[in-house]
């Protein structure tokens, strides 16, 4: 299930994306019993770096739901906040985006989506 996946977003403005989750077939993967989590972090993912924000279901970062029209839980929808941007600051980071349990504890297969993380200076798209 896992994808690379890289994130641009501008510093000090709200931004959005979305992973859709399917099987080897193509068929939606149902995520109703799962949380999911990522860290931002400065470093790699050989030698990360302490994680600059937490998104996770919990914080309402993340969300997980039938895309429109879907009838199954396959879709997970992260939405930063301009104060979350501002959080991290502007550079390049890295991301990981797993499936975790009730007690967010990452479950085995659970990376989503991994990737760079980059926050640019409003206005700038590099």
């Amino acid at each position: 299930m896992d994808e690379a996946a890289n994130i641009q977003a501008p510093y000090g403005v709200p931004y959005g994306t979305y992973f859709d989750v399917v099987d080897d077939t193509g068929a939606p993967v149902d995520l109703s019993t799962y949380h999911a989590q990522a860290d931002v972090r400065p470093g790699s993912p050989d030698d990360p770096g302490p994680a600059a924000l937490t998104v996770n279901d919990g914080n309402g970062r993340l969300t997980i739901a039938a895309p429109p029209g879907g009838s199954v839980a396959s879709r997970i929808t992260m939405t930063l906040s301009a104060a979350d941007t501002v959080t991290v600051g502007v550079g390049d980071f890295w991301y990981a985006l797993v499936l975790v349990d009730g007690t967010g504890t990452p479950v085995q297969n659970g990376l989503i989506a991994i990737g760079a993380f980059q926050v640019t200076p409003t206005g700038l798209t590099l």
